[in-house]
């Protein structure tokens, strides 16, 4: 009964849609013996739009787990350079260029076969 009694005290530190955040949260409360549960782990990590999982930690254990969590933060995209932005801002110029030479090569191909 004790169990049951302190299972429904869980209180939710942390919740991601990334797979990957979400086992290093995982690995990392494991490291540190705090005993966890998580609900909506196995949904679909392949289609972060359903995704969604969280870890569940008893009270006496909350602070030191949101602290060890604290710097595991979930980001949508990696931090780009300023080279990485320009680069990024000709890549739809670059696309469309490969796209007309190989339009004009497959032309000069089938109009030499006929």
């Amino acid at each position: 009964m004790k169990e049951t009694e302190d299972k429904m005290n869980l209180i939710p530190i942390y919740s991601a849609n990334n797979y990957a955040l979400f086992q290093m949260a995982k690995s990392i409360l494991s490291n540190y013996k705090i005993k966890f549960y998580t609900t909506g782990e196995y949904l679909s990590p392949m289609e972060p739009a359903v995704y969604s999982a969280v870890i569940k930690v008893f009270e006496k254990d909350e602070k030191v787990a949101r602290e060890l969590l604290n710097e595991l933060v979930q980001t949508e995209h990696v931090p780009v350079s300023e080279i990485d932005k320009k680069l990024y801002r000709m890549s739809g110029y670059w696309v469309i260029g490969i796209i007309i030479v190989f339009i004009l090569i497959m032309i000069f191909i089938f109009s030499t076969i006929s």
